[in-house]
């Protein structure tokens, strides 16, 4: 924490750079959620040269700490990621093949077990909430993903490179964010910052991921 406060005292006024700067820090950061940090940011809030770019960090905190991930929540990212990943992989290694023969090669491949389901899956594995197919992440949704041999084997080595892969695809969003809390800051409405929504995922966040995703390949093996 001091020598972030080092940092930002460093800019010489809440310009897009230093909300940049928080944004950043705040995602990658392992103290984002920790029970104290709110006390500890208080505590050191005379240290800011300017109370503006406390506000941000603060507020910025206080909206992380207030989202509830359940563990279906970083289930259902972490396959929606994998899918993606690995659906990708294999339509670069079929190329020229018409999309929907390319569709039946991976069910074929990687989902015999789901059946006539599987053009709906494949349809559908980039969005699980939007498919009354995979509503909700059970104990039997999984065994029965997992139990193909050649998908857990690719789901395993999509877990060694999750991270970076997650942390790319979530550093994206990071302009986005930084652009909608420099237009509150132009609107003079800081505590809104508290109200936004779709959030970059923390780094801490896809920790919990790759640690869930290993834990049931665990299981599987």
């Amino acid at each position: 924490m001091e020598n972030l406060i080092i940092k930002l005292n460093q800019y010489p006024s809440l310009n897009i750079s230093c909300v940049d700067c928080i944004v950043r820090w705040t995602v990658a950061s392992s103290s984002t959620l920790d029970a104290g940090l709110e006390a500890k940011l208080k505590a050191s809030e005379g240290l800011f040269s300017n109370h503006q770019i406390y506000q941000v960090l603060f507020f910025l905190i206080q909206r992380y700490q207030a989202v509830r991930k359940t563990k279906e929540i970083f289930l259902k990212f972490l396959f929606r990621k994998s899918f993606k990943y690995i659906k990708k992989q294999f339509d670069d290694q079929h190329k020229g093949m018409l999309k929907r023969q390319l569709a039946q090669k991976f069910i074929e491949t990687y989902l015999p077990q789901v059946g006539q389901k599987g053009h709906k899956l494949t349809r559908c594995c980039s969005s699980f909430t939007k498919t009354k197919l995979i509503k909700k992440i059970s104990n039997k949704f999984l065994k029965d993903l997992l139990s193909n041999d050649r998908f857990l084997m690719e789901f395993i080595k999509f877990l060694k490179i999750f991270k970076e892969y997650a942390e790319k695809e979530s550093n994206k969003k990071i302009p986005k964010l930084v652009h909608q809390i420099q237009g509150l800051i132009d609107r003079n409405q800081l505590e809104d910052i508290k109200n936004i929504h779709h959030l970059p995922w923390l780094n801490l966040w896809l920790d919990r991921c790759k640690s869930m995703g290993e834990e049931i390949t665990n299981k599987m093996n």
